[in-house]
Protein backbone atom coordinates (compact mmCIF):
# COMPACT_ATOMS: atom_id res chain seq x y z
CA UNK A 1 0.00 0.00 0.00
CA UNK A 2 1.18 3.53 -0.70
CA UNK A 3 1.63 5.89 2.20
CA UNK A 4 -1.10 8.50 2.37
CA UNK A 5 -1.00 12.20 1.78
CA UNK A 6 -0.96 12.44 5.56
CA UNK A 7 2.30 10.53 5.61
CA UNK A 8 4.62 12.52 3.37
CA UNK A 9 6.11 13.88 0.18
CA UNK A 10 5.96 11.97 -3.07
CA UNK A 11 9.28 10.42 -3.95
CA UNK A 12 9.94 7.87 -6.67
CA UNK A 13 6.21 7.73 -7.38
CA UNK A 14 5.32 6.98 -3.78
CA UNK A 15 3.86 9.27 -1.16
CA UNK A 16 6.39 9.34 1.63
CA UNK A 17 6.94 12.44 3.72
CA UNK A 18 4.26 14.96 3.05
CA UNK A 19 2.31 15.40 6.23
CA UNK A 20 3.30 12.47 8.35
CA UNK A 21 4.63 12.68 11.83
CA UNK A 22 8.23 12.15 12.70
CA UNK A 23 9.74 9.74 15.16
CA UNK A 24 8.30 11.61 18.14
CA UNK A 25 4.75 10.66 17.19
CA UNK A 26 5.57 7.02 17.71
CA UNK A 27 7.16 7.59 21.10
CA UNK A 28 5.88 8.41 24.52
CA UNK A 29 5.42 12.14 24.86
CA UNK A 30 5.14 12.79 28.53
CA UNK A 31 3.63 15.35 30.84
CA UNK A 32 6.77 15.10 32.89
CA UNK A 33 9.62 17.54 32.48
CA UNK A 34 12.28 15.17 33.81
CA UNK A 35 12.94 11.41 34.05
CA UNK A 36 12.13 11.62 37.77
CA UNK A 37 8.72 13.14 37.09
CA UNK A 38 8.13 10.52 34.40
CA UNK A 39 8.78 7.77 36.95
CA UNK A 40 6.32 9.41 39.34
CA UNK A 41 3.76 9.68 36.54
CA UNK A 42 4.20 6.02 35.62
CA UNK A 43 3.75 4.89 39.22
CA UNK A 44 0.26 6.39 39.25
CA UNK A 45 -0.92 4.53 36.16
CA UNK A 46 -2.83 1.20 36.24
CA UNK A 47 -0.47 -1.62 37.12
CA UNK A 48 -0.91 -3.26 33.74
CA UNK A 49 0.42 -0.15 32.04
CA UNK A 50 3.30 0.72 34.34
CA UNK A 51 5.70 -1.71 32.73
CA UNK A 52 5.14 -0.18 29.30
CA UNK A 53 5.99 3.28 30.53
CA UNK A 54 8.93 2.30 32.69
CA UNK A 55 10.93 4.38 35.09
CA UNK A 56 13.12 6.16 32.56
CA UNK A 57 12.27 8.48 29.72
CA UNK A 58 14.66 6.67 27.40
CA UNK A 59 12.49 3.54 27.27
CA UNK A 60 10.08 5.18 24.81
CA UNK A 61 12.39 7.95 23.68
CA UNK A 62 10.16 10.39 25.53
CA UNK A 63 10.16 14.01 24.49
CA UNK A 64 9.41 16.52 27.20
CA UNK A 65 6.67 18.98 26.41
CA UNK A 66 4.41 21.21 28.43
CA UNK A 67 1.15 19.69 29.73
CA UNK A 68 -2.11 20.85 28.19
CA UNK A 69 -5.64 21.09 29.56
CA UNK A 70 -7.05 19.77 26.27
CA UNK A 71 -4.72 16.81 25.83
CA UNK A 72 -2.56 14.40 27.77
CA UNK A 73 0.26 15.20 25.30
CA UNK A 74 1.29 11.59 25.95
CA UNK A 75 1.03 8.77 23.43
CA UNK A 76 0.46 5.63 25.46
CA UNK A 77 1.79 2.42 23.93
CA UNK A 78 1.80 3.16 20.18
CA UNK A 79 0.10 0.46 18.13
CA UNK A 80 2.71 -1.62 16.28
CA UNK A 81 0.58 -3.33 13.68
CA UNK A 82 -1.27 -6.62 13.33
CA UNK A 83 0.22 -9.57 15.17
CA UNK A 84 1.31 -12.66 13.30
CA UNK A 85 -0.44 -15.93 13.93
CA UNK A 86 1.51 -18.09 16.36
CA UNK A 87 2.46 -21.65 15.42
CA UNK A 88 0.92 -24.59 17.24
CA UNK A 89 4.28 -25.24 18.89
CA UNK A 90 3.91 -21.99 20.88
CA UNK A 91 1.56 -23.89 23.23
CA UNK A 92 4.46 -26.10 24.31
CA UNK A 93 7.21 -23.57 25.03
CA UNK A 94 7.66 -20.99 27.82
CA UNK A 95 8.43 -18.28 25.26
CA UNK A 96 5.27 -19.13 23.34
CA UNK A 97 3.13 -18.82 26.47
CA UNK A 98 4.91 -15.57 27.29
CA UNK A 99 3.89 -14.12 23.93
CA UNK A 100 0.31 -15.30 24.42
CA UNK A 101 0.23 -13.74 27.90
CA UNK A 102 1.43 -10.38 26.55
CA UNK A 103 -1.20 -10.49 23.81
CA UNK A 104 -3.89 -11.22 26.36
CA UNK A 105 -2.75 -8.21 28.41
CA UNK A 106 -2.96 -6.01 25.30
CA UNK A 107 -6.53 -7.16 24.70
CA UNK A 108 -7.42 -6.60 28.34
CA UNK A 109 -6.08 -3.04 28.24
CA UNK A 110 -8.27 -2.26 25.22
CA UNK A 111 -11.35 -3.74 26.90
CA UNK A 112 -10.59 -1.84 30.10
CA UNK A 113 -10.18 1.42 28.18
CA UNK A 114 -13.44 0.97 26.26
CA UNK A 115 -15.33 0.15 29.45
CA UNK A 116 -14.09 3.43 30.94
CA UNK A 117 -15.15 5.29 27.79
CA UNK A 118 -18.62 3.72 27.70
CA UNK A 119 -19.17 4.55 31.35
CA UNK A 120 -18.05 8.15 30.96
CA UNK A 121 -19.38 9.12 27.52
CA UNK A 122 -22.14 6.64 26.63
CA UNK A 123 -19.88 5.58 23.76
CA UNK A 124 -20.81 3.33 20.83
CA UNK A 125 -18.58 2.03 18.04
CA UNK A 126 -20.63 3.13 15.03
CA UNK A 127 -20.85 6.77 16.07
CA UNK A 128 -17.15 6.79 16.90
CA UNK A 129 -16.24 5.46 13.44
CA UNK A 130 -18.31 8.23 11.85
CA UNK A 131 -16.61 10.87 14.01
CA UNK A 132 -13.14 9.44 13.34
CA UNK A 133 -13.67 9.34 9.57
CA UNK A 134 -15.01 12.90 9.54
CA UNK A 135 -12.07 14.17 11.61
CA UNK A 136 -9.60 12.28 9.42
CA UNK A 137 -11.05 13.75 6.21
CA UNK A 138 -11.23 17.28 7.65
CA UNK A 139 -7.62 17.08 8.88
CA UNK A 140 -6.34 15.90 5.49
CA UNK A 141 -8.22 18.73 3.77
CA UNK A 142 -6.87 21.27 6.25
CA UNK A 143 -3.33 19.97 5.80
CA UNK A 144 -3.62 20.26 2.04
CA UNK A 145 -4.88 23.84 2.35
CA UNK A 146 -2.38 24.68 5.12
CA UNK A 147 -5.35 25.84 7.22
CA UNK A 148 -3.67 26.28 10.62
CA UNK A 149 -6.83 27.54 12.29
CA UNK A 150 -8.70 24.36 11.36
CA UNK A 151 -5.76 22.14 12.30
CA UNK A 152 -5.60 23.73 15.75
CA UNK A 153 -9.23 22.67 16.29
CA UNK A 154 -8.68 19.12 15.05
CA UNK A 155 -5.32 18.16 16.58
CA UNK A 156 -3.76 17.98 20.02
CA UNK A 157 -1.10 20.62 20.76
CA UNK A 158 1.78 18.21 20.19
CA UNK A 159 0.51 17.04 16.80
CA UNK A 160 -0.47 20.55 15.77
CA UNK A 161 3.12 21.61 16.37
CA UNK A 162 4.37 18.72 14.24
CA UNK A 163 1.92 19.60 11.46
CA UNK A 164 3.25 23.15 11.34
CA UNK A 165 6.76 21.77 10.90
CA UNK A 166 5.59 19.57 8.05
CA UNK A 167 3.99 22.55 6.33
CA UNK A 168 7.29 24.43 6.56
CA UNK A 169 9.02 21.45 4.94
CA UNK A 170 6.51 21.70 2.11
CA UNK A 171 7.37 25.35 1.60
CA UNK A 172 11.06 24.51 1.40
CA UNK A 173 10.24 21.87 -1.23
CA UNK A 174 8.49 24.60 -3.26
CA UNK A 175 5.00 23.20 -2.74
CA UNK A 176 3.06 26.41 -3.30
CA UNK A 177 -0.38 24.81 -3.54
CA UNK A 178 -1.77 21.35 -2.83
CA UNK A 179 -4.96 19.74 -4.08
CA UNK A 180 -6.23 16.70 -2.19
CA UNK A 181 -9.40 14.66 -2.39
CA UNK A 182 -10.85 11.48 -1.04
CA UNK A 183 -11.69 9.53 -4.19
CA UNK A 184 -13.46 6.74 -2.37
CA UNK A 185 -14.41 6.71 1.30
CA UNK A 186 -14.25 3.40 3.15
CA UNK A 187 -17.33 1.60 4.39
CA UNK A 188 -17.71 1.87 8.15
CA UNK A 189 -17.14 -1.89 8.33
CA UNK A 190 -13.63 -1.36 6.92
CA UNK A 191 -12.78 1.38 9.44
CA UNK A 192 -11.27 -0.71 12.25
CA UNK A 193 -10.65 0.18 15.87
CA UNK A 194 -7.43 -1.73 16.52
CA UNK A 195 -6.38 -0.51 19.96
CA UNK A 196 -7.68 1.49 22.92
CA UNK A 197 -5.72 2.91 25.83
CA UNK A 198 -6.46 5.14 28.83
CA UNK A 199 -3.84 7.39 30.32
CA UNK A 200 -4.29 9.46 33.47
CA UNK A 201 -2.19 11.47 35.89
CA UNK A 202 -4.26 9.96 38.72
CA UNK A 203 -5.67 6.47 38.10
CA UNK A 204 -8.27 6.99 40.84
CA UNK A 205 -9.68 10.10 39.19
CA UNK A 206 -11.19 9.76 35.71
CA UNK A 207 -11.44 13.56 35.52
CA UNK A 208 -7.71 13.54 34.74
CA UNK A 209 -7.93 10.72 32.19
CA UNK A 210 -7.83 10.65 28.40
CA UNK A 211 -8.72 7.77 26.11
CA UNK A 212 -6.71 7.13 22.94
CA UNK A 213 -8.26 5.07 20.15
CA UNK A 214 -6.11 3.82 17.28
CA UNK A 215 -8.04 3.40 14.03
CA UNK A 216 -7.11 1.73 10.75
CA UNK A 217 -8.56 3.76 7.86
CA UNK A 218 -8.30 2.42 4.28
CA UNK A 219 -9.27 4.73 1.42
CA UNK A 220 -8.56 5.81 -2.14
CA UNK A 221 -6.96 9.25 -2.42
CA UNK A 222 -5.51 11.60 -5.02
CA UNK A 223 -3.44 14.76 -4.79
CA UNK A 224 -1.34 17.21 -6.74
CA UNK A 225 1.29 19.65 -5.52
CA UNK A 226 2.11 22.76 -7.56
CA UNK A 227 5.07 25.13 -7.41
CA UNK A 228 4.81 28.91 -7.75
CA UNK A 229 4.85 28.62 -11.54
CA UNK A 230 1.85 26.30 -11.52
CA UNK A 231 3.86 23.21 -12.46
CA UNK A 232 3.00 19.87 -10.84
CA UNK A 233 5.95 18.86 -8.66
CA UNK A 234 4.35 15.89 -6.87
CA UNK A 235 1.35 13.65 -7.29
CA UNK A 236 -0.68 13.70 -10.48
CA UNK A 237 -3.66 12.03 -12.06
CA UNK A 238 -3.02 8.67 -10.42
CA UNK A 239 -5.00 7.57 -7.38
CA UNK A 240 -3.48 5.83 -4.38
CA UNK A 241 -4.78 3.00 -2.25
CA UNK A 242 -4.00 4.23 1.25
CA UNK A 243 -4.08 2.64 4.69
CA UNK A 244 -3.57 5.05 7.58
CA UNK A 245 -3.40 4.39 11.30
CA UNK A 246 -4.38 7.46 13.30
CA UNK A 247 -4.85 7.89 17.03
CA UNK A 248 -7.86 9.89 18.24
CA UNK A 249 -7.97 11.25 21.77
CA UNK A 250 -10.80 12.42 24.01
CA UNK A 251 -10.98 13.52 27.62
CA UNK A 252 -12.93 11.30 30.02
CA UNK A 253 -13.76 14.29 32.22
CA UNK A 254 -17.50 14.73 32.80
CA UNK A 255 -17.00 18.48 32.33
CA UNK A 256 -15.35 18.17 28.92
CA UNK A 257 -17.41 18.66 25.76
CA UNK A 258 -14.34 18.25 23.59
CA UNK A 259 -14.64 16.18 20.42
CA UNK A 260 -12.04 13.64 19.33
CA UNK A 261 -8.71 15.19 18.37
CA UNK A 262 -5.92 13.71 16.28
CA UNK A 263 -3.25 12.60 18.76
CA UNK A 264 -0.89 10.72 16.40
CA UNK A 265 -0.39 9.49 12.85
CA UNK A 266 1.43 6.18 12.95
CA UNK A 267 3.58 4.64 10.25
CA UNK A 268 2.58 0.98 10.22
CA UNK A 269 4.02 -1.59 7.84
CA UNK A 270 1.37 -4.25 7.32
CA UNK A 271 3.51 -6.48 5.09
Amino acid sequence: MQRSLSSGLVRMGQISKYLGGDDGLLTLKCLATSPLQLATFASKMPKGMQSTVGSKAEIWGAKYIKPSMVSSNVLAEPYKGPKKQLPLSSYFTPSGWGIRWNRWKDSWKSMYSLSKLKKSKNWNLRDFKLDALETYTSACEALAKADLSKLRQLATPAIYSDMKKQLKHREKADWHRVEWRMVEKPDLYDVQLVQARVIAADQKNDETAFVQLTVRIPSTQAFKAYNKNGDIVAGGEDVFQVVDHWVFEQSLSSKSQQKYKVAARLHIDEK
